[in-house]
């Protein structure tokens, strides 16, 4: 509520969960006294968040902690959140782990593809939404280093946007088709690095022998 303000938000991800999320509770969910990072004020109690945006707007955190296990106190928080909405309100839900990318479409596999057990969990969370006639918009994560888009015949976007400073990873693992309902499939429409780039990548991390003679021979 104060000019200038800027309040973080965050989620945890996989490397948070390592020690129980006792680092991240202690840096992220502090709020009394209040709490600063940088120029930015802490305001979230736990390790996931709603945030309600002008024009309809909504962006919900979710954590879906290492085994993308979603709690039950997690699930009645989205719920009440849900129960807020209006009709014709649009969500962005921000997860740790791009689930979707787990449900290829398989073209040469009779039937359905299977949808994981990950993203049936997240899905249960965007129902709660739905089921107040919201519209949700938006999937975006991190995890995977690179980016991916994919996107299903009504505009549903599915956005993976990982990297943190680390190795980039890429995207030739990244599937052309997912199925995120029985009866709806997003496609991918964009990805960097592009595929050719990524087998090039691969291919020229073999040149590290040459490069670095002495360390590999240490290793």
């Amino acid at each position: 509520d104060d000019a200038g303000v800027r309040p973080l938000f965050v989620i945890p991800g996989n490397h948070d969960w390592y020690d129980g999320l006792v680092s991240f509770v202690r840096l992220f969910c502090q709020t009394d006294p209040a709490r600063w990072i940088g120029a930015l004020f802490v305001r979230q109690p736990r390790s996931y968040f709603s945030i309600s945006l002008p024009h309809g707007w909504w962006i919900w955190g979710v954590d879906v902690a290492s085994e993308d296990d979603i709690d039950p106190p997690q699930l009645g928080y989205f719920q009440a959140q849900a129960d807020l909405m209006t009709p014709g309100d649009k969500l962005i839900l921000c997860t740790a782990k791009p689930a979707w990318v787990e449900c290829v479409e398989q073209n040469d596999v009779p039937g359905p593809a299977p949808i994981s057990e990950a993203w049936d969990k997240l899905v249960k969370i965007a129902k709660m939404a739905e089921g107040k006639q919201a519209d949700v918009s938006l999937f975006i994560s991190g995890d995977l280093h690179h980016y991916a888009r994919h996107e299903t015949g009504d505009g549903r976007q599915f956005i993976t946007c990982g990297g943190g400073g680390a190795f980039t990873l890429g995207t030739t693992m990244q599937p052309d088709k997912v199925r995120i309902e029985p009866w709806q499939i997003a496609e991918r429409k964009s990805e960097f690095p592009s595929k050719v780039d990524s087998k090039k990548m691969r291919i020229g991390a073999l040149w590290m022998v040459w490069r670095h003679k002495l360390f590999c021979a240490a290793l």
